[in-house]
């Protein structure tokens, strides 16, 4: 199968070779997801949908570890929010990739890296559904506040406004989640 083997080239192009190499084979993978996205959108026939889910799961075991590590290039990382995009919107293990991109955050020695993963999960707040906002907002619970930088702030903010919209769209209460939240901030 075509897609197989395009999948399976650029996945090796990406974690390996020259920075120049792997930014390149990112951009072609997003936009590689991104028309499968659009099709599997236009065409709702059931195996266009197994096809979508195959290729989350490919790209959950074998490039999340290297795309999201704490140690894998900003650069590298802030290519590859589409891929998370596409990740969630497939609800390919979401709540592994949120525990995945919050390790990374949390352990990171490098706060490029840091800034980096909170850029890419700030981009895709729109997307994640309301339960998968409640499990990000309870992760920042035990962030500790040394880690707040600018950019984690900016995510913070944005996910608050992001459960805030949700509740008010779907006329439900909001959980306490965010209150206490906002409690440990300001403390």
């Amino acid at each position: 199968v075509p897609w197989v083997w395009r999948l399976d080239v650029l996945i090796r192009m990406i974690r390996s070779g020259p920075i120049y190499i792997r930014v390149m084979a990112l951009n072609a993978l997003s936009t590689y997801l991104t028309d499968l996205w659009k099709t599997s959108q236009s065409r709702l026939d059931e195996q266009t949908i197994q096809l979508v889910g195959h290729v989350g799961e490919i790209l959950d075991t074998e490039l999340v570890e290297y795309i999201l590590g704490p140690s894998c290039h900003p650069e590298i990382i802030v290519s590859s929010a589409s891929i998370v995009g596409y990740l969630v919107l497939s609800h390919t293990r979401t709540e592994h990739l949120l525990d995945r991109l919050w390790t990374s955050i949390d352990c990171s020695q490098d706060h490029r890296v840091t800034d980096a993963l909170a850029r890419v999960i700030d981009s895709a707040i729109s997307i994640f559904q309301q339960e998968e906002l409640a499990l990000l907002c309870a992760k920042f619970e035990l962030l500790q506040t040394s880690r707040f930088s600018p950019v984690v702030r900016s995510l913070w903010q944005s996910l608050i406004q992001e459960m805030v919209n949700k509740a008010q769209l779907g006329n439900r209460a909001l959980t306490s989640q965010p209150f206490l939240s906002a409690l440990r901030i300001l403390r």
